[in-house]
């Protein structure tokens, strides 16, 4: 970050005038110049250049809505990037919700995310944010899990309760049991901090891709379990469960891909959407929940010891265990 009397530059973009903003030209963006001092941000690229702020007048220093502070408040809505295209594009792409309680990131996430075309909306806190949630029917949720007024973690529980929108959290917390505990309470990814949002931009879109309704149709059929691909519904022995985004995408791999062991990289890279470099015990965790989810059926899905998961068509259930009480075999 280099910054004088005519403008400051950025990721190697220099922005006219002074720092701040003044009558010698637009306002400098203020989310990128705190940023470049921010350790939770890796910028080995640019950022995009928005038409305008949020909060601000194409190409004047107009001063922007406060934000509230506090338990129970924190919440704004972010604005597109002209006005007159807000409602189009929230229609056409959603709305995002935020949870994130360090300014700068929350900010840059909205930087990120306008440009791609999402209506941001966020909030600093724990408290608000599942009726933010029930409120704004957003096709993702952006969640940090340490918040100044509760924690992250306790909001996924509270969101699951009444709605399966796809959660990725972004957060410092890096320990292997947090990671596990919050796929296991949902999530469909985990990414720590200090992070990319070039990486994060992608995930997002990889996330709401396999949550996005499949373009074949029909019905897959194994045992006992039947997953409607168009309706993106699971059924065991004819009584519909709740699957996460995440946990069906992986559940129909499985099954259209029946009788192949599937190795826990190659899953990764098809259900997740990405490359995955990091701990493959992610699947692991959503295997363990789908069984438990499809109870006495869970035999359906094998493990292939030193390799991953295979669909067998030949399992059959040894005892009658209701969906939501059966592990299934362990993973090793």
């Amino acid at each position: 970050l280099q910054s004088g009397g005519r403008g400051a530059r950025v990721a190697g973009l220099f922005y006219p005038g002074p720092l701040g903003g003044g009558a010698r030209g637009p306002p400098t963006p203020a989310p990128a110049l705190r940023l470049a001092a921010n350790p939770a941000v890796v910028m080995d690229t640019p950022p995009p250049m928005p038409l305008r702020w949020p909060g601000e007048a194409f190409g004047a220093a107009a001063p922007r809505d406060p934000v509230a502070r506090g338990p129970g408040a924190g919440t704004r809505q972010i604005c597109d990037k002209e006005a007159g295209v807000a409602g189009r594009r929230e229609a056409e792409l959603g709305t995002i919700v935020v949870v994130e309680d360090d300014p700068s990131i929350s900010e840059l996430l909205e930087l990120y995310l306008d440009n791609e075309g999402y209506l941001v909306v966020s909030t600093s806190s724990a408290v608000a944010a599942p009726e933010l949630v029930r409120s704004n029917s957003p096709v993702l949720v952006i969640l940090d899990l340490m918040l100044p007024d509760g924690s992250g973690l306790r909001v996924l529980k509270d969101v699951r309760v009444f709605s399966s929108v796809p959660v990725i959290i972004l957060t410092a917390k890096d320990a292997d049991q947090d990671k596990i505990l919050g796929l296991e309470l949902g999530a469909d990814d985990y990414m720590t901090k200090p992070f990319n949002p070039g990486e994060l931009v992608a995930r997002v879109r990889a996330v709401l891709r396999r949550a996005a309704p499949a373009g074949e149709s029909g019905v897959q059929v194994l045992g006992g379990v039947e997953v409607l691909v168009d309706e993106r519904v699971v059924k065991v022995d004819g009584v519909r469960v709740e699957l996460t985004p995440r946990e069906f995408d992986l559940l129909h791999y499985l099954f259209v891909n029946r009788g192949i062991a599937l190795s826990r990289e190659r899953l990764l890279e098809e259900v997740w959407g990405y490359s995955f470099y990091g701990d493959a015990r992610t699947v692991d965790v959503h295997i363990r929940q789908v069984r438990k989810k499809i109870g006495r059926w869970a035999v359906v899905i094998q493990t292939v010891w030193g390799v991953g998961y295979r669909a067998d068509a030949t399992a059959v259930p040894a005892e009658a265990d209701p969906p939501g009480t059966a592990e299934g075999d362990d993973e090793d």
